[in-house]
């Protein structure tokens, strides 16, 4: 209620028939509302229900019941000793407003514990909507997508289905698998909500989360993803979509990320910077070795897929081969020696046994100087193209 900007606010309190004082409180304060006594609040609409519930995602499915949808109506929840960080709305509520395009956004990660002392940051994640409809946001081969600062419109949120209030652990990542099959979401780099970590709640409930998680990734099927997805614009699922603001600048800009459409898992080195005096203006890799495994950021659907790596290789008489999971060989190719102009590599592969891991070998590794792992070649990027559709 503190927060100012060029929005109007609407709370809305959905309460379980609590016992102890919550109810109390936000009576106070909605008469301080109704009584003109908070500066500046004549835009704030506070709203109070209590009923029983079947669980948090059935509450928070009641309480969005109540709110008015609309294309320019923004939404979000948070629980109720959690926080959205000063200056968020205002944040929120420009994006929004400035980019039309935009139906979905996060802030990146922050906690405090019960006594509101910060936790050291999380790392920033990068989120792509193919990750997050493969349901690889689920905090163990992923970062999670935090709740607390994600908003969206409130079209969105009724196109998807709005959230499914059977769940008791996971129904936040099922919402935003079925946001990402309709829409891109776009990243800040700073936070905009705040999680509090107490022992013995219920997100502290790992096991039983995990359980709900896998039984809703098993029952989001092929059916529905080729229903809901354009695979003929599959490379558009890999993108990434930040946005970044400047102190000198006085709009947010997204960046479309050109991020790699690839994890690699072993024997490479860290993203490297650009080097134009190689022709080379793109970031890159190194493979380190004769052995090298990434995983291909593709949807893992029995769909044949055209695979173009580009990449550069300094060794003459080098030979590349391609293998999947269970080492059958995809290709060989022989490379040019020509480390100032890029070549690419084409094969095709159907990734429907659902693992989408490659491993590259190649013949000949140099040592430049006293290196420990010897450089094999330049990976500079991959394009991916669904060619064949197997199923019916």
């Amino acid at each position: 209620m503190m927060q100012r900007g060029d929005f109007e606010l609407h709370i809305h309190i959905q309460d379980g028939l609590s016992s102890d004082a919550t109810l109390l409180i936000a009576k106070r304060w909605q008469a301080s509302l109704s009584e003109d006594r908070i500066l500046g609040a004549e835009k704030i609409t506070l709203t109070i229900d209590s009923e029983s519930d079947n669980g948090i995602y059935d509450a928070i499915a009641k309480g969005f019941a109540k709110v008015p949808a609309s294309r320019s109506s923004i939404m979000t929840w948070i629980g109720s000793d959690d926080l959205l960080t000063h200056g968020s709305l205002a944040t929120v509520s420009k994006i929004f407003r400035d980019h039309e395009e935009i139906s979905w956004l996060t802030g990146s990660s922050q906690t405090i514990d019960a006594t509101d002392c910060l936790f050291s940051p999380w790392e920033n994640i990068l989120f792509s909507r193919r990750n997050i409809i493969m349901g690889l946001h689920d905090g163990r081969t992923l970062g999670f997508i935090q709740q607390e600062g994600t908003f969206w419109r409130s079209d969105l949120y009724h196109r998807a289905g709005g959230i499914n209030a059977t769940l008791n652990y996971a129904g936040d990542f099922d919402l935003w698998r079925r946001f990402a099959c309709l829409e891109k979401i776009y990243a800040l780099n700073f936070p905009l909500g705040t999680f509090r970590y107490r022992e013995k709640q219920t997100s502290s409930d790992k096991d039983s989360y995990y359980q709900e998680v896998e039984c809703l990734k098993a029952n989001f099927n092929l059916d529905h993803l080729c229903q809901n997805l354009d695979l003929n614009r599959a490379d558009e699922y890999s993108y990434i979509y930040l946005i970044e603001r400047f102190p000198i600048a006085e709009s947010y800009k997204i960046i479309r990320s050109t991020n790699f459409n690839f994890t690699p898992l072993q024997a490479f080195t860290e993203q490297l910077d650009p080097l134009p005096e190689k022709n080379m203006f793109t970031t890159y890799y190194w493979t380190l070795g004769k052995k090298s495994c990434l995983r291909i950021n593709v949807f893992a659907l029995p769909i044949v897929y055209r695979i173009t790596l580009k990449i550069r290789n300094p060794h003459k008489n080098q030979l590349l081969k391609i293998y999947n999971h269970e080492d059958k060989i995809l290709g060989s190719f022989s490379l040019d020696s020509n480390f100032d102009k890029s070549q690419e590599i084409t094969f095709e592969y159907n990734f429907g046994s659902g693992d989408t891991t490659l491993t590259l070998q190649i013949s000949k590794p140099f040592n430049p100087g006293l290196r420990q792992n010897p450089l094999g070649i330049v990976i500079e990027g991959l394009l991916i193209l669904p060619i064949k559709y197997m199923h019916q």
